[in-house]
Parts: structure tokens; C-alpha cells; sequence
């Protein structure tokens, strides 16, 4: 049981081929959105520097790959979605920001 939301951002994997390497790749987009927010949620908190590390150190973990990319498994979506979650830090705004331009992306991948 897969929520509506999650099972919208899987049909252009369908649309793209429904092969695995396809599926491991879409996954893998997901995976480096997750690190674009790491960053963009790090970098005004502690700097460019850590920025940059925190999302590097996600994107070079397995365990972020494994369950999503391996296994075709939809973790990595969730996952966007809870790191888009810290709402009550002192840069709420510009967690809010972000969440509108990935929601621009998410849009305009559909509309492509």
C-alpha cells in the first residue's frame, strides 16, 4: 500500500520505459534531490562548507542507495518528503522557499 502522492511520482518511471534500469535511475534522482535539500537545509545553518558535506556524506552512503536503488524500493521519495520536514528552525522561511521550487520541479517534470 502505496500513498496516491508517491504513486503519481512513480508513473513517469512508467512513461520512461518501465524497465529496472529506468526505475533505478527515476530512484536515483530522488536520491539526489534528497541531498539538494541536505544541503540547502545545512548551508544557512552552518555553512557552505558543512552544506556541501552533509549532502556529499548521503549521497556517498549506502544505505541511502540499497533499499531504493537495489531493491527498486520507493524510500527514496519518502524520504525527500521528511527532509523537507524541519518547518520550526530559525530559516523556516527558506525551508518554505525551497519546498515551492521543488514543487515547481516536481510540476515540470510532469509537464515535460
Amino acid at each position: 500500500m502505496t500513498p496516491p502522492v508517491i504513486n503519481y511520482l512513480m508513473a513517469p518511471a512508467i512513461l520512461f520505459g518501465d524497465s529496472i534500469i529506468v526505475w533505478e535511475l527515476w530512484f536515483t534522482f530522488f536520491v539526489f534531490l534528497t541531498s539538494a535539500v541536505l544541503f540547502f537545509v545545512l548551508e544557512p545553518l552552518a555553512g557552505r562548507r558543512l552544506g556541501i558535506a552533509g549532502a556529499m556524506t548521503y549521497s556517498a552512503s549506502p544505505f541511502g542507495y540499497y533499499t531504493c536503488v537495489a531493491m527498486i524500493q520507493d524510500d527514496a521519495i519518502i524520504v525527500v518528503f521528511i527532509a523537507l520536514t524541519p518547518t520550526n528552525t530559525p530559516y523556516s522561511d527558506q525551508i518554505k522557499l525551497l519546498k515551492h521550487d521543488i514543487g515547481k520541479i516536481i510540476i515540470a517534470l510532469f509537464m515535460a
